[in-house]
Parts: C-alpha cells; sequence; structure tokens
C-alpha cells in the first residue's frame, strides 16, 4: 500500500503535462499486463487442446484419412490442419481417379510434395495467429522506458525552474513536486518494461515450440498418406 501510496502522492503533485505522462505509463501498464494475461491463457488452453488432439489422434487405428474426433478437440490448431489436409488428400485423389479412369486412390510424388507445402503454409498461417497482438508487448518493452525518461527529465526541468525562483515555500514544493514525478515515472517506467520483456520471451518461446509441434504433425500426416496412398 505504500508503494501505491507514493506513486498516487507523485501523481497528484506533478503538473499537467506529468500527469498526461503519468496517464500514458499507466494506459501502456494496463494494456501490457492485459495482453500478457489473455496471451498466457490462450497458449496453456491451446497447448492443453494440442496434447489432448494429439493423444487422442495416436489412439485411434482407422486409417488416416478416416479418422473423426469429438466436438470438444476441434478447437485445437491440430484439428484443423488435419481437416484441411484431408480435404486437400481427397480432392488430390479424386483428382488422380477421374484423369487415370481407374478406381484405385493414389497419390503422385508431385501430390506428396504439394501436400508437404500446403501444410507448412497452414502451418505458417497458425503461427501468425499464435504471434497475433505480441507487438504489444514488444511496443510496451520500448516505449515505457521512453516514457520514464520522458518524465525524468520533465521533473528534472520543473525542479531547476523551481530552484531558478529562488527560496521559498512555493519553489521548494515545485522542487519536490518536479523531482518527485522524475523519480516515480522511472519506477514505473521500468516496473512495465521487465514483466512485459520476460513475458514477451517467454510467450515467443511458447510460439516456438507449438510451430514446431504443428510442423511433426504436418510431417506425420505426409508420412503416413504417402505411406498408404503414393504410387510412383
Amino acid at each position: 500500500m505504500t508503494s501505491i501510496y507514493i506513486f498516487v502522492s507523485a501523481f497528484k503533485d506533478s503538473d499537467g503535462f506529468g500527469k498526461i505522462i503519468f496517464l500514458l505509463l499507466f494506459s501502456v501498464s494496463f494494456l501490457s499486463w492485459f495482453m500478457l494475461i489473455f496471451k498466457a491463457r490462450q497458449f496453456f488452453s491451446i497447448e492443453k487442446q494440442m496434447h489432448l488432439f494429439l493423444e487422442n489422434f495416436q489412439k485411434k487405428e482407422q486409417s488416416i484419412l478416416e479418422k473423426t474426433f469429438l466436438e470438444s478437440l476441434t478447437c485445437s490448431p491440430l484439428f484443423h490442419l488435419y481437416k484441411n489436409f484431408k480435404k486437400c488428400t481427397i480432392d488430390l485423389m479424386d483428382r488422380n481417379r477421374k484423369l487415370d479412369g481407374v478406381d484405385i486412390h493414389f497419390l503422385s510424388r508431385s501430390d506428396v510434395e504439394m501436400l508437404s507445402s500446403f501444410l507448412d503454409q497452414k502451418v505458417l498461417k497458425e503461427s501468425k495467429s499464435l504471434e497475433k497482438n505480441l507487438f504489444i508487448l514488444s511496443t510496451s518493452i520500448s516505449l515505457a522506458p521512453f516514457l520514464g525518461i520522458l518524465g525524468t527529465v520533465w521533473g528534472l526541468l520543473v525542479s531547476l525552474t523551481g530552484l531558478g525562483k529562488g527560496v521559498s515555500a512555493l519553489s521548494n514544493q515545485v522542487v519536490m513536486s518536479g523531482l518527485s514525478t522524475a523519480l516515480a515515472t522511472t519506477v514505473i517506467g521500468l516496473l512495465i518494461a521487465i514483466p512485459a520483456l520476460i513475458g514477451y520471451n517467454y510467450l515467443r518461446a511458447k510460439a516456438k515450440e507449438m510451430t514446431q509441434s504443428m510442423l511433426g504433425f504436418s510431417a506425420l500426416l505426409v508420412h503416413e498418406v504417402e505411406m498408404g496412398f503414393r504410387r510412383d
């Protein structure tokens, strides 16, 4: 409570421009913490869904193109990959069957390569979705310290102006409020940037980890369909 009182007191004692700097810092802090908590919960949910889907996928003994899943698993990025992969594979095999006039379903080498490229594009899309809005955290990391420095410079400028007016109760109050603004804005800027930096690096690492899982799953799909349906 004491620390909060210090910042509130510094805000009250600051001049108009100082208050604007404080409000900007508070806004950046709110956005940073909101996004950090939101993305952390989102990543936790997605990671759990991916684990459950992969576990369910490996248990099913149906053909690679005949697997079905519970609705609760359809939110997983791996399900989206499988759904698109299944549709693309069936379309390619139907095309080959019509072109060759045969009753068997098969894929050529070029078809398998096309599927692999297709899945890579889908993984890239899912990866971009995971990293969506993370720029807010990266912006907070850079913006908060600069706002803190701006508050520091402005507070010192106010203090020097107060000193230039001589020794009086009013000038002493101006000096103290300027120093209070300078120090408080610096501390707030760092308190915003440090958690944002830690959270951003953690979330980026998690996003890369999940992207690698999706790439591994894509490679598994291509391998399974190649083993079952490829005809040279």
